[in-house]
């Protein structure tokens, strides 16, 4: 008799560990799940305020100021943007077809 009581409790000490590891596993997952969920949202909600600011400055851009002087702003606010030629390095039209120029009318060596 003293046999199947040891038994007994040794069987409810591993069901109970068990059932803690899975619960914990269980935990674990829905704590992952609620972050990605935080994460993506937060996510989200970047973007909307990304693709609002763009919104904004596209129509701030784009609209024309009233008066005389709208022409004259207009040009500023197109010369105050970077020149591609500035960000990518790469030559304006006009040099590129005076390098193409130079290089066609240059002797080859063979």
């Amino acid at each position: 008799m003293a046999d199947t009581t040891t038994t007994n409790y040794k069987v409810s000490v591993i069901d109970e560990g068990e059932e803690q590891l899975e619960a914990l596993a269980s935990d674990l997952w829905i704590g992952i799940a609620l972050i990605l969920l935080i994460l993506s949202s937060i996510g989200c909600l970047c973007s909307c305020l990304m693709y609002h600011k763009f919104r904004q400055w596209k129509r701030h851009d784009l609209r024309l100021p009233s008066g005389s002087d709208s022409s004259c702003q207009r040009r500023q606010s197109v010369e105050s943007l970077p020149s591609y030629t500035l960000v990518t390095g790469l030559p304006t039209y006009e040099q590129a077809m005076s390098q193409q120029v130079i290089i066609s009318c240059s002797p080859t060596k063979s």
